[in-house]
């Protein structure tokens, strides 16, 4: 009987306090994993996704060339930094291995910090040619003797894009008006895409920057994305292809600007004709079926996979009309 009133009592004060205090850390514990799992993801998507400096590609998966163009003259194409540079990689080194199939050359890939830094080599003779944003073409191409010879077409087979706002699919904002006192990301200052046309779109809804709480650039349009994906900002701007591949993931368009000719490939007046004719050939008599079947072209950047056009240089004429328009100076690099 005695033992049995042993087990009925309460529990003591100190046993409480223990059992309270294990609770307590088990809690803390659980709490903790959880904010570095959640920690660790964001550092994953924000490093290795959306913001990366380095290449993480191995080349026996993007081989340069093939063994027979292995002593082949080596030209240098330039890409402008819109993306993180394994984005760039896997998309465009596709590319070179196709140039140097279809070409006299061996092309290879060279990458940069910055849209001026790409503007540096091709003005340098550092890169043969240029995948040029549409802005920093318009404004330097006089000062430079540049020359705009292609564009890629969408997949509408029209030589053009559009630069989107997006917001997350929880948000209320519906429209451009509803910017006013919310934070908005844009890319690069160099970007006619995820800045200027975005700018222009706002002083058409009669807002400026001063409307907003903050307006920030970012380096990369992916950069804007996943800004807006965590909540940092309420809206962003970046290029509608972009846009289109994060829908799925809690990304909203909300406003589509007028059409934009899409970027051009680009050299200098001075480069040897017989190169950028080989170029201007291999661009224009692209087959896409065969190109997407065979392993070394595998992840053909989307913007480049329906075809090329020839470009003319009054195709980016306008975009001085919007630095008109917002009373801006041009950019020189």
């Amino acid at each position: 009987m005695e033992k049995h009133l042993l087990y009925d009592q309460p529990e003591s004060p100190s046993a409480r306090s223990k059992t309270s205090v294990i609770r307590t850390n088990i809690l803390y514990l659980i709490v903790s994993g959880f904010l570095l799992l959640t920690l660790l993801i964001s550092f994953f998507l924000y490093f290795f996704v959306l913001d990366l400096t380095g290449t993480y590609v191995s080349e026996e998966e993007y081989p340069y060339t093939s063994a027979h163009s292995a002593d082949r003259p080596v030209k240098y194409f330039g890409i402008v930094s819109r993306y993180p540079p394994h984005i760039i990689y896997q998309g465009y080194q596709p590319l070179m291995n196709y140039l140097t199939n279809h070409t006299e050359y061996q092309f290879r890939l060279k990458l940069s910090n910055s849209y001026d830094d790409t503007m540096d080599q091709l003005v340098n003779g550092e890169i043969d040619v240029a995948f040029m944003g549409s802005y920093i073409y318009a404004s330097s191409r006089h000062k430079h003797n540049l020359e705009s010879i292609l564009k890629p077409l969408n997949e509408n087979s029209e030589a053009f894009r559009r630069s989107v706002f997006i917001t997350r699919g929880d948000s209320d904002i519906r429209e451009i008006a509803d910017l006013r006192g919310k934070k908005l990301a844009l890319a690069s200052r160099r970007s006619l895409s995820g800045n200027w046309v975005p700018l222009y779109t706002l002083s058409m809804h009669q807002l400026s920057p001063e409307d907003l709480k903050t307006v920030t650039n970012y380096a990369h349009h992916h950069t804007v994305i996943y800004k807006v994906q965590q909540g940092e900002y309420d809206a962003g701007a970046v290029r509608d292809r972009v846009a289109m591949e994060y829908e799925a993931s809690g990304i909203r368009i909300f406003y589509s600007s007028d059409e934009i000719p899409t970027s051009p490939v680009v050299v200098s007046k001075r480069q040897d004709p017989h190169i950028v004719d080989q170029i201007k050939n291999a661009f224009l008599n692209l087959d896409m079926e065969t190109i997407l079947a065979e392993r070394i072209y595998h992840n053909w950047d989307l913007d480049l996979s329906f075809g090329f056009i020839e470009s003319r240089e009054d195709d980016y004429d306008f975009i001085l009309n919007i630095l008109d328009t917002l009373g801006e100076e041009v950019l020189e690099p």
